[in-house]
């Protein structure tokens, strides 16, 4: 098999390596092998926005929710066996990436009291109405599929990808359960006693200040492709998609092996349905669910947990 280099922009005619990007993409396409910036420290910390909102607070007594999206990238990824990191779990970031994104979650909570923290994992979607640039890792694969080209993928690198449409609806959520409606920011006043602000006109949070937001299944890039290959019906998806490890790439810059996330929080607090990867592959695609998986969600009117990969703390069906 012919693997591509870290050089080249183009494809390599007959095979691929997936599975080394930084973040936010979530595997190496071709167009992908560049530098990462997983190893580059980069200002990560919304100063501006903050001192925004610090102003704002000042001069109107007004204080908007910040909702801040941070990474699963800031857990060390290999310190808890089988992963499934929770919200209370200690943060040790290997790389600069997460190093940088835990310090604006810290700028974010030491800052703004008034907040919440979403630490996402891959986010995956339909392909972007915008130009971005490069192929995101689903339209990779698909694309590679297509084409017949046999790619490798990492088996022991371990995430919770989550659906673009399911942070949407977290998001929502957040807002209505903080007492807004059409997205009009919360206004708190400054008690003249106190000092404190006070909600006005809005529910309290009755939540929590920081979750994880993955998808309900723990699984590998490997994993992900061959639901992909699964869902397309490719007959030889063993000789499409090819398991690989992460120690056969040398990608300059440390990437945590198992940062797969427990969603308790996010589902039992928010009461968020979250939708299984290849329920999704299916959705983007307009493929046909499985007759297996329709009477699934018909028995439980939510999403089940996927073949390639167990199911994680908080999916709606464990």
């Amino acid at each position: 098999m012919v693997r591509a280099s870290p050089r080249p922009p183009e494809p390599p005619e007959r095979g691929a390596r997936a599975g080394e990007a930084g973040e936010p993409s979530s595997a190496l396409p071709p167009a992908l092998l560049t530098p990462s910036p997983l190893d580059t420290p980069r200002p990560a910390v919304p100063t501006q926005i903050l001192e925004m909102c610090e102003r704002q607070r000042d001069e109107k007594g007004s204080c908007p929710l910040f909702i801040h999206i941070s990474t699963d990238q800031v857990y060390d990824g290999s310190s808890k066996e089988g992963g499934m990191w929770n919200e209370g779990d200690a943060t040790a970031p290997i790389n600069a990436y997460g190093r940088t994104k835990l310090a604006a979650e810290a700028a974010v909570r030491d800052r703004w009291e008034n907040h919440v923290i979403l630490r996402s994992s891959i986010i995956y979607g339909p392909e972007s109405p915008v130009p971005v640039g490069r192929p995101l890792f689903l339209q990779f694969v698909e694309g590679q599929l297509k084409e017949g080209v046999a790619t490798d993928y990492f088996t022991d690198e371990f995430r919770s990808p989550v659906y673009v449409e399911d942070i949407a609806q977290t998001i929502s959520m957040i807002l209505t359960r903080a007492g807004l409606s059409n997205h009009a920011p919360l206004t708190m006043q400054r008690d003249g006693e106190s000092g404190d602000f006070v909600a006005e006109g809005a529910v309290p949070f009755g939540f929590s200040r920081v979750f994880n937001l993955g998808g309900p299944e723990r699984l590998s890039r490997y994993d992900m492709a061959r639901v992909v290959a699964r869902c397309f019906d490719y007959e030889n998806e063993d000789g499409l998609c090819v398991p690989s490890t992460s120690a056969s790439a040398d990608r300059g810059y440390l990437s945590p092996p198992d940062i797969s996330m427990d969603v308790t929080r996010l589902v039992t607090e928010l009461k968020i349905k979250l939708t299984t990867f290849e329920e999704a592959v299916r959705k983007i695609y307009k493929i046909p669910m499985r007759p297996s998986m329709q009477l699934a969600r018909e028995g439980s009117g939510r999403g089940s947990g996927g073949e390639a990969g167990a199911p994680i703390a908080g999916n709606p069906t464990s």
